[in-house]
């Protein structure tokens, strides 16, 4: 009880900040990191007391969907430090998940004896904690948590190697689920795949957006808003870590690619949760106008990279956000969207 309290103590003291530093982050890491390895109860390490396998499991979920949600909450009211301290708990958990200590021999939970998982401080690129980092990282981002087995989506990280647990389930969705929105609505967008293409459009638009499939994947979005936001779309290739989301508006309400940067990124923080965007940058490619930005994360040596992009013709303005997390030199991750989207084509309908 008395590291809970030292660690809020802290915490109130950051929050006087009104934009963390990298600094502040890794603080906050730290605190719970510390507060999670102090902790005697079993499922705060992903492993289980004298219950059976499956309560064990259910309550380790628990325990990281509770502090996912939580840190999610606290990112909408603009609390950036409480989410943070809350998403790195979480984060905690579920890398433990991936330790060989904390998995029996059918890849169930194991007997907590007091001994805390390995931190594993020096793992490859493919491993399931490296995994863990960017997905837990885009849940928080997307403020969605999927439903499922969270402990079966990810395999174990052993001296062999990273192996695949028994029965382990796909990684998760960033959408409420994985099938493709049907709203009916005369105003919402419609997407069709047309051979190696995604055809995006409105009914009431001249205009189709054209987008190369490769591994992109028709995702919903959380819960809700597919109702909320018709006219919004949501594609994610995992392999590439890429998304590519966005929206089809009436043209009369862009009034220009300075003066959308300024309301976007009027009071940010508290609007997305997210840290303040970093090498702002405006660009034409083409006929669009972007905006490009990177986005610290509390993944190591990682930076999400931001292309909003915009295309105003026949009375329809399309606002197209592609975004990447990568450890790749920012100059590059730019290069890398700025090609995808020329490969993309807007084409009047027939």
């Amino acid at each position: 009880m008395k590291k809970i309290v030292g660690i809020l103590l802290a915490v109130s003291a950051i929050a006087s900040v009104a934009q963390p530093s990298r600094e502040d982050i890794l603080k906050l890491e730290k605190m719970a990191d510390e507060g999670a390895k102090g902790n005697r109860v079993p499922f705060v390490h992903a492993m289980r007391g004298d219950e059976a396998a499956d309560l064990a499991r259910k309550r380790i979920n628990a325990w990281i969907r509770f502090n996912m949600e939580s840190a999610i909450a606290n990112k909408a009211k603009g609390d950036f430090e409480k989410a943070l301290l809350d998403f790195f708990t979480a984060r905690h958990t579920l890398r433990d998940a991936t330790s060989p200590i904390a998995n029996d021999e059918q890849g169930n939970p194991a007997v907590y004896r007091g001994d805390i998982p390995d931190d594993h401080a020096q793992l490859p690129n493919n491993s399931w904690r490296g995994r863990v980092d960017q997905d837990i990282w885009q849940m928080f981002e997307h403020s969605y948590v999927p439903a499922g087995d969270l402990l079966l989506m990810y395999g174990m990280d052993t001296e062999r190697g990273p192996i695949d647990r028994p029965n382990q389930l796909p990684r998760p969705n960033f959408g409420a689920n994985d099938k493709p929105s049907t709203n009916a609505t005369p105003d919402a967008i419609q997407i069709a795949s047309q051979g190696a293409d995604y055809e995006i459009s409105l009914p009431a638009s001249k205009l189709r957006l054209v987008v190369p499939k490769g591994a992109l994947v028709q995702r919903s979005t959380a819960a809700g808003a597919t109702q909320s936001k018709p006219r919004y779309f949501f594609l994610e290739d995992r392999a590439n870590n890429r998304v590519v989301s966005g929206w089809m508006e009436p043209a009369q309400r862009y009034k220009g690619i300075h003066a959308f940067w300024e309301n976007e990124s009027k009071d940010w923080t508290k609007g997305t949760g997210l840290p303040e965007p970093q090498n702002v940058t405006f660009e034409a490619f083409g006929k669009w106008e972007a905006v490009v930005y990177e986005i610290p994360t509390p993944i190591p040596n990682a930076t999400s990279t931001n292309l909003r992009a915009h295309w105003v013709e026949a009375g329809t303005w399309i606002d197209l956000h592609i975004s990447t997390t990568s450890s790749r030199p920012a100059r590059d991750a730019r290069d890398d969207l700025a090609g995808f989207l020329k490969s993309i084509q807007v084409k009047q309908k027939d």
